[in-house]
């Protein structure tokens, strides 16, 4: 076969007119259920249907159902039945009709309905050709099939999107995607949790349809992909494709050639909403291995990049919020910088992406003029991290709203120990991404009282420690690394883009 999958109804032939089917076809079906776990689960759900349809149909309907019979059978204007059947008001019919609607009450009533036209010969007694046609009579009454995308799953190989009543609306194949779904998250295959989501379901034109956007995250070890890692797929809701846009790109520093092997993926997509203007797409991508990252605002309609800024070093999260007070939203960004060896955070104004962040010469992009975001901070280490950890560097796991415009930023401190993923500090970052405080986890605790029990590490964890550590952070004021927080010059002698 070189379809992906059976429809609904090939599958419904085999389950319940296989006599219908020539050799071949039986042949066909049945080698593509043993080799697609999709179509199999879905034949397996039908069987399982089917049987309950026969089960619950020798059940009697109550007396309440054949009331409501009686009184929608009255209504021969609005249910538009033939007359004929609407003068057979024989008990066999009401008994049939009420069997019906009694069951139109309980799940997947459509599919009843079709069990009902593909087979009526299986159905007992009084549900004959006439009580068929009440049941399309009582379908054709229900609203039509919500067809706005709002949820997607990745199993098996296949991307499902759903309706907001759980619906398949369609599906595409996803090889090599990481496994999960929008409602309850996404984890790769040794069952670590991926922390930017491969789907985006969003309006992101306006129309009030929501369109499918993907990138490939995919999983460990996957040696084939249907989705291309450098680029965003952008589907219509019917599941065509809108556009697909790759966001590679030649950049080179001093010592560095970032994108000697070729290797950029995109990590993530997002939209910001503000004063109710259309809605706009920001995509953030980055190069292996040196991890040269851009963050892009592209447009809607077909992807291709409007702004950019560069960052020597990865993003890891991000959120959206008005950092300062001013009642505009800016990009909050955290993550490494590679040049500095140390967690960051920045803010950018999404009306002007250009440049690139601070970074020492050797780290730094040639052509690319300074960044003019809106306020950057280095997050300091610990003494954990620089005396033990086997990865110079401090790393951001959470950037998380707290009350009034703070955000906690959670720093990862010791790498390739058992438990280190959970040894981390906590920074409340406050207006112009101020430092306000420091303190730990209760992993970092114990780690940290271990050493100190075996002296390794002389100082106590006391309110100075942390206010030490809180007033270690720096921040850029365009120039230069200085002590207090300050707004990036080189963003006050921007001209506003949009």
């Amino acid at each position: 076969m070189n379809r992906a999958h059976l429809t609904e109804e090939e599958v419904s032939l085999l389950l319940l007119s296989p006599e219908q089917l020539s050799a071949q076809q039986r042949e066909a079906f049945e080698s593509h259920l043993a080799s697609c776990n999709y179509c199999e689960e879905h034949h397996r759900n039908m069987r399982e249907f089917y049987a309950d349809v026969e089960l619950r149909l020798k059940e009697s309907p109550s007396a309440k159902d054949r009331e409501l019979a009686e009184k929608l059978l009255e209504r021969r204007g609005r249910l538009r039945l033939p007359l004929r059947a609407l003068e057979k008001r024989t008990p066999d019919l009401i008994e049939a009709y009420a069997e019906i609607v009694a069951w139109n009450r309980r799940k997947l009533p459509q599919r009843f309905a079709d069990y009902a036209r593909v087979h009526p010969v299986r159905l007992t007694g009084a549900l004959t050709s006439a009580a068929a046609v009440v049941v399309l009579a009582v379908l054709f009454m229900r609203p039509a099939r919500d067809a706005n995308a709002t949820y997607a799953e990745v199993k098996n190989g296949s991307l499902v999107i759903q309706n907001k009543a759980g619906e398949v609306l369609w599906t595409k194949e996803a090889r090599g995607l990481v496994e999960g779904s929008t409602r309850k998250g996404f984890a790769y295959s040794s069952g670590a949790i991926v922390d930017e989501q491969p789907v985006l379901i969003e309006d992101i034109d306006g129309d009030g349809q929501n369109e499918v956007l993907v990138h490939a995250c995919a999983d460990f070890g996957a040696s084939h992909s249907s989705f291309n890692n450098d680029s965003l797929y952008c589907f219509e809701r019917d599941g065509s494709t809108r556009w697909t846009r790759g966001y590679p790109d030649n950049v080179f520093a001093s010592t560095l050639d970032y994108t000697k092997w070729g290797r950029w993926s995109v990590s993530t997509c997002f939209t910001l909403r503000a004063d109710r203007k259309q809605p706009r797409l920001f995509v953030m991508a980055s190069c292996d291995p040196y991890f040269a990252s851009k963050i892009m605002e592209v447009d809607c309609k077909d992807g291709h990049m409007l702004q950019t800024y560069w960052h020597a070093g990865a993003f890891a999260v991000s959120a959206v919020a008005d950092v300062d007070g001013d009642g505009n939203l800016e990009i909050l960004l955290a993550g490494v910088n590679n040049g500095y060896k140390r967690a960051f955070v920045l803010a950018l104004d999404p009306d002007r992406l250009d440049g690139c962040g601070p970074a020492p010469s050797q780290f730094y992009p040639e052509s690319v003029t300074p960044g003019n975001q809106k306020y950057y901070c280095l997050l300091p280490r610990t003494d954990v991290n620089e005396k033990f950890s086997s990865i110079p560097y401090n790393s951001p796991t959470f950037l998380h709203p707290a009350q009034g415009n703070a955000y906690i930023v959670c720093t990862r401190e010791l790498f390739d120990r058992p438990g280190s993923r959970d040894v981390c500090v906590l920074f409340t970052i406050g207006p112009k991404l101020e430092v306000m405080n420091a303190t730990w986890t209760d992993p970092f605790l114990k780690e940290y009282n271990v050493l100190l029990s075996e002296g390794k590490v002389k100082k106590s964890l006391n309110p100075e420690y942390w206010k030490n550590l809180k007033n270690s952070a720096l921040y850029w004021d365009g120039e230069r690394f200085v002590k207090a927080p300050v707004t990036n010059k080189h963003y006050l002698q921007s001209p506003q883009q949009h």
